[in-house]
């Protein structure tokens, strides 16, 4: 299983994810700032086998634009914890 940061752009950034070998799960998608805070769920909920795509358009859990700056995209499921740095500008 794996997961990849398709594009950074100043609009949004777009993860994808590609379980095609998995079977259906729960997944939790998350950001979070330089601090360990959580700034935004993206995905927390179940999901079938195949490529599925979460844009962020750099709003927190209350839609408010962030600050520019680094953050870290989470994502947890079964089997899977893992993190990748992501430019917010």
């Amino acid at each position: 299983p794996s997961f990849s940061l398709f594009a950074q752009f100043a609009g949004g950034t777009s993860i994808e994810q590609d379980p095609t070998r998995w079977r259906p799960r729960h997944l939790c998608l998350q950001v979070y700032n330089i601090k360990g805070q959580r700034v935004k769920t993206l995905v927390n909920t179940f999901v079938d086998a195949g490529i599925h795509s979460v844009v962020w358009d750099g709003t927190n859990e209350n839609g408010r634009i962030i600050a520019p700056g680094i953050y870290l995209i989470h994502i947890y499921t079964k089997g899977v914890n893992s993190s990748a740095k992501i430019i917010h500008f």
